[in-house]
């Protein structure tokens, strides 16, 4: 199966893999596509034998490379016409222990498709199609009124899911990432639809949040909901299928970028707006996506220096973040671009009903 997913035909080869049926279930927001493929992705059981491992969470293969994460293993074969990467997801159980510890209550099978999302794909766009398109620490929502997207980005705890929660069910517009959003060097935003992971926090004092994300799920799940987070607003959260929790006409396929706003929170006493260039907005991106994906940026480093001993291939670090920049600078070139100062004692009821004001100016 072939789906359009950031401008990139990307071919899927899942076979009879346990974890199939959950995964294509997320996969079917994206278009289906019958160009030549960009990229292959496999759900595989093995990976290839590693040349090198150091640490053991890096590992360099004939071919290419690969990352052991704490829930699964991919191998990015760089030699490969087009790029394969296989992708080893061995945990299919149902685990009851799992579901009721966890902060999201499902089993380790069911969270398939938000470790590809955020361990292999946004890697995989990272690494090899940085030229085409940038991935940004950030909601993104279009306008109806302008049809130009609006993207919130910053660091995790912000206040981009509550804002853009309010702007869509709210406001009208409509939804194209949750979180991590990608933009082409045209300024086109692509749609991520990795289902929007809703926290205690974000339903506070919402009680349209709440009934959307709870009206197709059990009793035990709701009672479970109110257990979990006496520990911790930042403690419970629930992944939102697109369709059940926004509804269709509120799900976007991707427009031009018109707005860009970082949030930040300081010492201050009221929210401000204050304007900055291009080049700004791209360095504080770049700084945001180094510091959301450090795991990645530490097997780069990893990466400089098996290759280094290894004598064989160019490290990919040497040129992934100068071909960010240039994508990036280009994507902004023409983006009204603003930092949001936000006050640090904000809650999140107040900056809601304070922030979306300005965004909408």
């Amino acid at each position: 199966m072939k789906y359009t997913i950031a401008g990139q035909t990307i071919e899927f080869q899942w076979g009879d893999h346990l974890c199939a049926g959950v995964f294509e279930r997320e996969l079917r927001y994206y278009p289906q596509s019958d160009a030549p493929s960009d990229c292959v992705v496999r759900l595989v059981d093995t990976l290839p034998e590693a040349v090198s491992a150091n640490p053991s969470t890096y590992l360099e293969t004939a071919d290419g490379f690969g990352i052991r994460g704490q829930r699964y293993q991919a191998v990015w074969h760089e030699s490969a016409d087009p790029l394969t990467v296989d992708f080893r997801f061995p945990d299919d159980r149902k685990s009851w222990i799992h579901k009721l510890l966890g902060m999201q209550f499902t089993h380790p099978y069911e969270e398939i498709s938000q470790v590809f999302h955020e361990s292999v794909l946004v890697p995989t766009l990272l690494m090899f199609f940085n030229r085409k398109v940038a991935v940004l620490h950030g909601s993104a929502v279009q306008n109806p009124r302008t049809g130009e997207v609006m993207i919130l980005g910053g660091s995790g705890g912000i206040g981009k899911t509550s804002s853009e929660l309010a702007l869509i069910l709210e406001r009208g517009f409509r939804f194209l990432a949750d979180d991590l959003s990608f933009v082409d060097a045209q300024g086109t935003v692509w749609p991520n639809y990795a289902f929007p992971k809703i926290y205690a926090y974000n339903v506070q004092n919402s009680p349209e949040v709440y009934r959307r994300l709870f009206q197709q799920r059990g009793l035990l799940d709701r009672f479970w909901w109110e257990v979990t987070k006496l520990r911790g607003l930042e403690t419970v959260r629930r992944r939102a299928d697109l369709n059940t929790f926004f509804g269709a006409e509120r799900v976007g396929t991707g427009a031009k970028l018109g707005q860009l706003n970082m949030l930040f929170r300081r010492q201050t006493e009221r929210i401000r707006v204050v304007n900055i260039t291009a080049r700004q907005a791209v360095e504080m991106n770049l700084a945001v996506i180094q510091g959301e994906y450090k795991n990645l940026v530490t097997s780069l480093h990893w990466q400089s220096f098996n290759r280094a001993v290894l004598g064989e291939k160019e490290p990919l670090s040497t040129v992934m973040f100068t071909n960010l920049q240039a994508t990036l600078l280009r994507a902004f070139e023409h983006v009204n671009c603003r930092v949001i100062e936000i006050p640090f004692h904000f809650p999140i009821a107040q900056l809601r009903q304070q922030l979306i004001p300005l965004l909408l100016e």
